[in-house]
């Protein structure tokens, strides 16, 4: 995924320097934005040298974790620092400093997103599978006639198939055991 990028990076840059009037101007755009998109210095982009890159994951720690897998299983030579923010208490991560190739980086940056999405899915359903496995979830109101959407319908057959491996919480011998 990261070459067939980088090769269209490299062919848009060869465009901008090779094409005329507007098509030249556009072909730099294109590139500049690719470049801010992806953090990479374009005098680097045919090179495989190692060099920093900047990754702003927010307080979350699971972002920071996806990021560093994601860089770590394509270039295990790579030197992943925190970087952090001092908040009212405690100094939070807010970003990486990724020391890696800009093939390494602009291919995890691309993959980014889309596994994000995914795990903040998977994150969802798993909250409802739990839900179900304890019966907490609420029944439907008797009134509504609302058909469920495509996305609320695999949002509830992930959550079957999660709650399949849940145990159920055993809230009230735990309740016991503590009085």
């Amino acid at each position: 995924m990261a070459s067939d990028i980088l090769e269209r990076l490299r062919k848009i840059a060869a465009l901008a320097a090779r094409g005329v009037g507007g098509e030249a101007r556009n072909a730099e755009k294109l590139l500049a934005d690719a470049a801010r998109r992806y953090h990479i210095d374009l005098a680097q982009l045919d090179g495989a040298e190692r060099r920093p890159h900047l990754f702003y994951h927010g307080p979350e720690a699971w972002r920071r974790t996806l990021m560093c897998q994601l860089i770590m299983k394509r270039d295990r030579k790579a030197e992943i620092f925190k970087l952090f923010e001092a908040g009212k208490r405690v100094k939070i991560s807010t970003a990486l400093r990724i020391i890696c190739t800009d093939e390494v980086f602009v291919e995890a940056a691309a993959a980014f997103p889309v596994l994000a999405e995914g795990y903040m899915r998977q994150r969802r359903a798993l909250l409802r599978a739990f839900l179900q496995a304890n019966d907490l979830l609420l029944p439907p109101d008797e009134g509504a006639e609302r058909r469920l959407t495509e996305a609320e319908l695999e949002m509830a057959r992930d959550a079957s198939r999660l709650s399949i491996g849940i145990d159920r919480t055993q809230i009230h011998k735990q309740l016991a055991e503590a009085k």
